[in-house]
């Protein structure tokens, strides 16, 4: 799974930084959940923020992601297996709440790639800024030319629709793989780049005792700075400390990652609906308009001054944490062993090429 990271991350850089402007990118991951894959969904959702962290800092946070998932059984025939988990947002953490509730199962699926081409090009909310890179990542394996559609035809959409897929094949040690040619030809085709991955056994490039305990407290003093309000305010805030714990669950370094994504002011741009210190920060609430009953039970029945004065308090609490927080997780860090996969390899030797 590293090394699938490896090349998100490669193919992502490479795309927004070529030339001297950074431009807006738009990705979708189509992600195959049948038994011959092992499980890169899971791993996929187990070191998401990680993802999103590195490819948020190539492209300066100017980023929308989809996800798709397939040859699911449990998805049903009538959708060729396909079920898009969320169209393309800015919105990571509610994204990422979607992937996380999925209880996954190992499944015997079909894949009908075509259909997926099609889904991913016509099914999802693209810009059509033609200055925007658009980009399908095609995680998966098995036949290429399956179903009732043809795959050509769908890359040629794909194309039309300036959209570039990369076709990402998992293999497996002990079966031989299948379609290689036009796994490359979809990559051919639309523009894009073939890579493949081994999937027969998960990798462990990092080693790490365990979460610091400074980080663990400045991000739990940083989810008191949030004043939830609005129908889905509640919701969103269980959800953000619902994905806290998930990714303490997972591991320290995807922790770590979600903790430095709400060091970014993307991350509160996207809370401004359901949180009044991030709103306050770029306009003063309507407090008028505010339905004072999904407040917290607390401030439901405060003045508009008071509740102001409560808001500024927060957001000064929360500049301090941030600083705190961030000075936390550079003291943690991540430490690398010494064993390194070739991909990480080319990771690294990549990203200073494409810098340089």
């Amino acid at each position: 799974m590293r090394k699938f990271l490896s090349i998100l991350f490669i193919l992502c850089l490479c795309t927004s930084l070529r030339g001297t402007n950074r431009t807006k990118l738009e990705v979708v991951f189509c992600i195959d959940m049948s038994g011959s894959t092992n499980g890169v969904i899971e791993d996929f959702r187990n070191n998401y923020w990680q993802l999103i962290k590195n490819i948020n800092t190539s492209t300066n946070g100017s980023v929308r992601i989809g996800i798709i998932g397939y040859a699911f059984t449990s998805f049903g025939a009538t959708s060729s297996y396909i079920k898009i988990f969320s169209d393309l947002t800015e919105d990571f953490e509610a994204l990422s709440y979607s992937i996380n509730q999925l209880k996954i199962n190992i499944e015997k699926g079909d894949q009908f790639i075509p259909a997926v081409i099609y889904t991913a090009t016509l099914g999802l909310n693209w810009s059509e800024d033609e200055k925007t890179k658009k980009i399908v990542f095609l995680v998966g394996n098995g036949k290429v030319q399956t179903g009732k559609f043809d795959f050509r035809k769908a890359c040629d959409i794909a194309k039309e629709k300036n959209v570039i897929i990369y076709p990402v094949n998992c293999l497996q040690k002990t079966v031989a793989p299948v379609d290689v040619g036009l796994w490359k030809a979809i990559a051919t085709q639309t523009g894009g780049e073939f890579e493949s991955i081994s999937v027969s056994a998960k990798e462990r490039v990092y080693s790490i005792a365990g979460i610091h305990a400074d980080v663990a407290d400045f991000n739990k003093k940083l989810a008191s700075t949030f004043i939830y309000y609005g129908g889905d305010g509640l919701k969103r805030f269980m959800m953000m400390n619902q994905t806290d714990t998930f990714c303490m669950r997972i591991s320290p370094r995807e922790f770590y990652a979600r903790c430095n994504m709400k060091l970014s002011d993307n991350y509160y741009k996207n809370a401004c609906s359901w949180d009044l210190v991030s709103q306050a920060k770029i306009s003063q609430p309507d407090f008028n308009s505010i339905n004072r009953k999904f407040l917290p039970d607390s401030l439901q029945n405060l003045d508009v001054k008071k509740l102001a004065s409560i808001i500024n308090t927060k957001s000064q609490e929360r500049n301090y944490i941030l600083v705190q927080l961030k000075n936390s997780l550079q003291r943690a860090g991540v430490q690398p062993t010494n064993y390194e996969t070739q991909l990480d390899s080319i990771l690294n030797t990549t990203i200073k090429k494409v810098v340089l």
